[in-house]
């Protein structure tokens, strides 16, 4: 028995697009891989075939993802930083807001970040108000949080 993955709503709908996504690249690769046949290129064929089964992989991975996330229902009325909250964080006169998810949603690009991550790992379990440090890259860093939703 797998364990289940939390993921958020936004993640699984992600999951979702790129099975939609990878199902046309897979559809395409067959046509292509038809056409390599019927020209009659060895190297070709062989391009063709690893390439629709790289993505038949990717798939794979994905379709085994979905059957074992679970989307993640926020507890109401809570304030402690968990998996799904949105903190806003304040140093140094700025504010900043992360987003905890799974580590296969994170992105710190645009704010969200995992449990597994310094930050994530350091936010974990606290309330508004509480002071945190993260030791990251040789640094110590001092959050503090202003708001938990």
């Amino acid at each position: 028995m797998h364990a289940k993955l939390l993921v958020t709503p936004a993640g699984m709908q992600q999951l979702k697009q790129t099975r939609r996504s990878l199902q046309k690249q897979i559809e395409h690769a067959a046509t292509t891989l038809r056409e390599a046949y019927t020209s009659g290129g060895e190297d070709s064929v062989a391009m063709a075939l690893s390439h629709l089964q790289q993505l038949e992989a990717k798939q794979a991975q994905v379709t085994s993802t979905l059957q074992h996330a679970k989307v993640l229902q926020k507890k109401r009325y809570t304030h402690t930083v968990e998996l799904g909250s949105t903190v806003e964080l304040q140093t140094d006169g700025t504010t900043r807001s992360f987003t905890l998810v799974n580590s296969a949603e994170a992105d710190p690009t645009f704010n969200r970040i995992s449990p597994e991550s310094p930050l994530g790992h350091s936010l974990m379990h606290h309330r508004p108000g509480d002071d945190v440090t993260v030791n990251t890259l040789g640094k110590v860093l001092k959050f503090h949080i202003a708001h938990v939703e």
